[in-house]
C-alpha cells in the first residue's frame, strides 16, 4: 500500500484490536491491517453500495473474506458491538462530526480521526465533547498536509489557540514537516491579510498567524 496517509493510520492502531474502518472505499486499510498481522478481524464500513461492492472485490482478490466484513452502513450506525477501534478517515470536519455525533463511542476504546478539512474545528469540537488528543501526526503527501488524530476518550483537556491550530501533540516538539506547514500557512496568511477588509477574519487570520509564529520562534533551528 502506497498511500502514506493510510500506512500511517496502520501504525497507530492497536494491534490485535477490531477495527471499524468507516468509508471505506477500496478496504485498502482492512486489508493492510490484516496482512501485517496488525488486526484478525475489520469491518469495512460505507455509506455506497457501488464502493462497498469494488472493497469486497479486492477483499475477496486478496483472499480475506473471513477476516473482513464488509457492512453497508450510514457512518457508525450498524457498526457490531465487538468493534474496539474506531476509524474515519479521508472526509471533512463536517461529516466526521456527523458521524461521531451518531451514538455514544463507549463502545470504542481507540478512535483515529483524518479530516481532509477544518482540522482546527475538528480539535475544538473534540475538546468542547469533553475528550482530548492522546496523538497526533502529520504527513505531507504530493504537496497536502494531513493531520491524522488519536483520540483520549477519557482524559478531558482545556485548550489554546495554539492547541487548535498546531495541535496539544504537536507543538511539544519539532518535526520538519509541521515547521514547514507553519511556514507556508503564515506565507499565506500574510497575503491574505493584505488585501482582506472584513475587521472579524482579520482578527482571525492574526490569531492563525500567531500560532503558526509561535511553533516557528519556539523550534527555529540555527
Amino acid at each position: 500500500m502506497n498511500n502514506q496517509r493510510m500506512l500511517q493510520i496502520a501504525r497507530l492502531v492497536n494491534k490485535g484490536s477490531i477495527v471499524a474502518d468507516i468509508g471505506t472505499d477500496h478496504a485498502y486499510l482492512p486489508i493492510h491491517l490484516v496482512k501485517q498481522g496488525i488486526c484478525k478481524q475489520v469491518y469495512a464500513c460505507d455509506i455506497a453500495k457501488g464502493p462497498l461492492q469494488h472493497a469486497q472485490n479486492n477483499i475477496d482478490k486478496a483472499g480475506l473474506a473471513t477476516n473482513i466484513q464488509t457492512i453497508l452502513t450510514d457512518g457508525i450506525k450498524d457498526v457490531p458491538s465487538d468493534a474496539n477501534t474506531l476509524v474515519i478517515a479521508g472526509m471533512g470536519y463536517h461529516t466526521i462530526v456527523y458521524i461521531l455525533s451518531q451514538k455514544s463511542l463507549e463502545q470504542f476504546s481507540q478512535v483515529i480521526l483524518q479530516s481532509n478539512t477544518d482540522v482546527h474545528l475538528l480539535r475544538k469540537w473534540i475538546f468542547d465533547m469533553g475528550y482530548g488528543i492522546r496523538n497526533e501526526v502529520m504527513i505531507n503527501e504530493k504537496g497536502h498536509y494531513y493531520t491524522i488524530i488519536e483520540l483520549d476518550l477519557l482524559n478531558p483537556m482545556t485548550y489554546t489557540d495554539d492547541d487548535l491550530y498546531i495541535g496539544p501533540c504537536l507543538k511539544k516538539q519539532y518535526d520538519q514537516i509541521v515547521y514547514a506547514y507553519c511556514q507556508k500557512h503564515v506565507s499565506k496568511i500574510n497575503h491574505y491579510l493584505s488585501y482582506q477588509k472584513d475587521l472579524q477574519q482579520k482578527k482571525e487570520l492574526e490569531t492563525q498567524r500567531q500560532c503558526y509564529e509561535n511553533y516557528l520562534a519556539i523550534w527555529k533551528k540555527d
